[in-house]
Protein backbone atom coordinates (compact mmCIF):
# COMPACT_ATOMS: atom_id res chain seq x y z
CA UNK A 1 0.00 0.00 0.00
CA UNK A 2 0.90 3.99 -1.04
CA UNK A 3 2.19 6.13 2.05
CA UNK A 4 0.11 9.11 2.36
CA UNK A 5 3.69 10.61 1.19
CA UNK A 6 4.11 9.27 -2.16
CA UNK A 7 -0.10 9.71 -2.65
CA UNK A 8 0.80 13.35 -1.88
CA UNK A 9 3.52 13.18 -4.58
CA UNK A 10 1.61 11.20 -6.80
CA UNK A 11 -1.17 13.99 -6.26
CA UNK A 12 0.93 17.13 -6.98
CA UNK A 13 2.49 15.55 -10.16
CA UNK A 14 -1.09 15.22 -11.61
CA UNK A 15 -2.21 18.56 -10.73
CA UNK A 16 1.14 19.80 -12.08
CA UNK A 17 1.06 17.73 -15.48
CA UNK A 18 -2.86 19.26 -15.60
CA UNK A 19 -0.85 22.96 -15.62
CA UNK A 20 1.42 21.70 -18.06
CA UNK A 21 -0.95 20.96 -20.60
CA UNK A 22 -2.84 23.98 -19.84
CA UNK A 23 0.07 26.31 -20.45
CA UNK A 24 0.85 23.82 -23.04
CA UNK A 25 -2.68 25.26 -25.39
CA UNK A 26 -2.29 28.29 -24.28
CA UNK A 27 0.92 28.87 -25.89
CA UNK A 28 -0.27 26.69 -28.75
CA UNK A 29 -3.95 29.55 -29.02
CA UNK A 30 -0.78 32.28 -29.03
CA UNK A 31 0.94 30.68 -31.87
CA UNK A 32 -2.02 30.45 -33.67
CA UNK A 33 -2.61 34.24 -33.53
CA UNK A 34 0.52 34.79 -34.26
CA UNK A 35 0.57 33.43 -37.16
CA UNK A 36 -2.75 34.79 -38.45
CA UNK A 37 -1.36 38.04 -37.44
CA UNK A 38 1.63 36.98 -39.65
CA UNK A 39 -0.78 36.15 -42.44
CA UNK A 40 -2.88 39.90 -41.52
CA UNK A 41 0.34 41.63 -42.13
CA UNK A 42 1.75 40.14 -44.97
CA UNK A 43 -1.30 40.31 -46.67
CA UNK A 44 -1.36 44.36 -46.11
CA UNK A 45 2.15 44.63 -47.28
CA UNK A 46 1.05 42.77 -50.76
CA UNK A 47 -2.26 45.39 -50.67
CA UNK A 48 0.35 48.56 -50.36
CA UNK A 49 2.75 47.51 -52.43
CA UNK A 50 0.11 46.92 -55.28
CA UNK A 51 -1.35 50.43 -54.32
CA UNK A 52 2.31 51.89 -54.93
CA UNK A 53 2.78 50.23 -57.83
CA UNK A 54 -0.78 52.06 -59.31
CA UNK A 55 0.81 55.20 -57.91
CA UNK A 56 3.66 54.76 -59.94
CA UNK A 57 1.68 53.48 -63.32
CA UNK A 58 -0.44 56.81 -62.97
CA UNK A 59 2.09 59.36 -61.93
CA UNK A 60 3.93 58.23 -64.97
CA UNK A 61 0.47 58.09 -66.97
CA UNK A 62 0.12 61.67 -65.60
CA UNK A 63 3.40 63.14 -67.24
CA UNK A 64 2.71 61.38 -70.35
CA UNK A 65 -0.82 63.14 -70.76
CA UNK A 66 1.10 66.62 -68.66
CA UNK A 67 3.63 66.50 -71.93
CA UNK A 68 0.94 66.12 -74.49
CA UNK A 69 -0.82 68.71 -72.76
CA UNK A 70 1.81 71.19 -72.91
CA UNK A 71 2.60 70.17 -76.86
CA UNK A 72 -0.82 70.69 -77.86
CA UNK A 73 -0.63 74.40 -75.84
CA UNK A 74 2.17 75.06 -77.84
CA UNK A 75 0.36 74.06 -80.89
CA UNK A 76 -2.44 76.02 -80.39
CA UNK A 77 -0.46 79.37 -79.62
CA UNK A 78 1.59 79.02 -82.59
CA UNK A 79 -1.58 78.75 -84.94
CA UNK A 80 -3.16 81.45 -83.04
CA UNK A 81 -0.19 83.68 -83.56
CA UNK A 82 -1.26 82.54 -87.21
CA UNK A 83 -4.58 83.64 -87.15
CA UNK A 84 -3.51 86.58 -85.39
CA UNK A 85 -1.19 87.51 -88.01
CA UNK A 86 -3.69 86.76 -90.94
CA UNK A 87 -6.49 89.01 -88.77
CA UNK A 88 -4.24 91.93 -88.71
CA UNK A 89 -4.18 92.32 -92.96
CA UNK A 90 -7.54 93.39 -92.33
CA UNK A 91 -9.44 96.75 -91.10
CA UNK A 92 -13.41 97.13 -90.30
CA UNK A 93 -14.85 100.79 -91.25
CA UNK A 94 -17.77 101.79 -91.31
CA UNK A 95 -19.34 104.14 -94.24
CA UNK A 96 -22.84 105.16 -94.37
CA UNK A 97 -24.32 102.17 -95.82
CA UNK A 98 -22.84 99.68 -93.20
CA UNK A 99 -19.69 98.17 -91.99
CA UNK A 100 -17.09 97.93 -94.73
CA UNK A 101 -14.14 95.40 -94.44
CA UNK A 102 -11.23 94.24 -96.74
CA UNK A 103 -7.41 93.63 -96.80
CA UNK A 104 -5.40 96.76 -95.15
CA UNK A 105 -3.70 98.86 -97.65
Amino acid sequence: MLSQESTNAIARSREAIIRIGGAIGRVMEMNNMIAASAEEQAATSRQVDDNVRTLVERSHEAQGVSTQTGEAAEELNILIKRINDEVSQYTVGKTASGIKGGPMK
